[in-house]
């Protein structure tokens, strides 16, 4: 008796372990809120045709994009799920660019982001310079 009580804990004890470790939804520590202002780019890994150091991006709470920099003026609209950011520049409204954020504190940003018009994929990291 005293065995398959011991096997019986054993067993809810890695039910338990497996359930509250593990997560589904990687959106649950982000509030797409928080991405919200100005955000410089002062570090880019990997090779970008459309940005470079020193450009500006801008998420408005509205869903409104706008990228600002050295030969650069872009705008269109961007839209979070998870820990993804989706870009959209046209008027047909699909994914042009999508950003994984591999590491958000608040001031400081990275994201792995995949380029679909340019076939680009690079690492920028962004700091915030302003709310909205």
């Amino acid at each position: 008796m005293k065995r398959l009580k011991t096997k019986f804990t054993s067993c809810l004890l890695a039910i338990l372990c497996i359930t509250t470790l593990t997560a589904c939804d990687e959106g649950w520590w982000f509030d797409t809120g928080e991405v919200v202002g100005e955000w410089r780019i002062v570090e880019i890994t990997g090779v970008s045709h459309a940005y470079q150091h020193g450009d500006y991006w801008h998420f408005y709470s509205d869903g409104y994009f706008t990228a600002d920099g050295f030969n650069l003026g872009e705008q269109g609209y961007w839209d979070a799920s998870g820990r993804r950011i989706y870009f959209t520049f046209n008027r047909y409204g699909d994914t042009e660019m999508e950003a994984y954020i591999r590491n958000f504190e608040g001031d400081y940003m990275v994201l792995r982001v995949t380029d679909y018009s340019y076939g680009d994929t690079y690492t920028l990291r962004l700091v915030r310079t302003s709310y909205y």
